[in-house]
C-alpha cells in the first residue's frame, strides 16, 4: 500500500533537480493545471519542450491533492515526462512553489506509466509537495538517494481517498 511522504522543506535548487531526475526513472507523465496554453514566465526553450511533449487536455474535477466542489472543473494538461521536460521545469524556476497561475500552471504532478501519482503538489494556497510511495519504493529512495529521502516524512499530509493512485472514472490517470 502506498503512503504519502511529505517534504519537510521546500524542494528547491539542487534538491528539486535531484527529485526531478529520480522521477525520470519512475514517471511517464507530467500533469499541470491551467487555463492557458502559454505563460509569460516560460522562455521559448521551455515552451517548446512542453509543446513537443503535449499529450492531451481535459476538464477534471480532481487531481493529486485536490478535489473541486460542486460543478467546478479545471483544465488538466498532460505531457510526456522526459529529460527535456525536466530541464524545462528546472530552467523555469528552482522552486515548484513558483508554479501557479497567472505566470505558470498550478499543481505540477508526476504520474507513473499506470497513471497513479508518484509526486503531487499544491502550489496555490498552502504549498506542499509529497511523494506517494510503496514501502519498496521508499526503501530504494533511502538506499539510492539518502539526501532526498531525508527530506521526507510520512503522515504529514492526508490525501483524499480517490487520489491515492486508484483509477478515477476510467480516465487512467489517478
Amino acid at each position: 500500500m502506498r503512503e504519502a511522504y511529505a517534504f519537510t522543506r521546500e524542494p528547491r535548487g539542487p534538491l528539486l533537480r535531484e527529485l526531478l531526475t529520480v522521477a525520470l526513472g519512475e514517471c511517464r507523465f507530467l500533469g499541470l493545471i491551467s487555463q492557458a496554453q502559454r505563460f509569460p514566465t516560460l522562455d521559448d526553450r521551455a515552451q517548446s519542450a512542453l509543446d513537443d511533449a503535449f499529450l492531451e487536455e481535459k476538464r477534471v474535477t480532481q487531481w493529486p491533492g485536490a478535489r473541486l466542489g460542486g460543478d467546478l472543473t479545471a483544465t488538466l494538461r498532460l505531457f510526456h515526462y522526459s529529460p527535456e521536460v525536466m530541464s524545462a521545469v528546472v530552467h523555469t524556476s528552482d522552486s515548484l512553489f513558483a508554479w501557479h497561475n497567472p505566470d505558470l500552471p498550478d499543481d505540477p504532478h508526476l504520474l507513473r506509466s499506470d497513471g497513479s501519482h508518484w509526486m503531487g503538489s499544491t502550489t496555490v494556497h498552502d504549498p506542499e509537495v509529497w511523494l506517494h510511495l510503496d514501502p519498496k519504493e521508499y526503501a530504494n529512495l533511502l538506499d539510492e538517494h539518502p539526501h532526498l529521502a531525508s527530506s521526507l516524512q510520512p503522515g504529514l499530509i492526508s490525501l483524499p481517498e480517490d487520489v491515492h493512485g486508484r483509477g478515477r472514472g476510467g480516465n487512467g490517470h489517478g
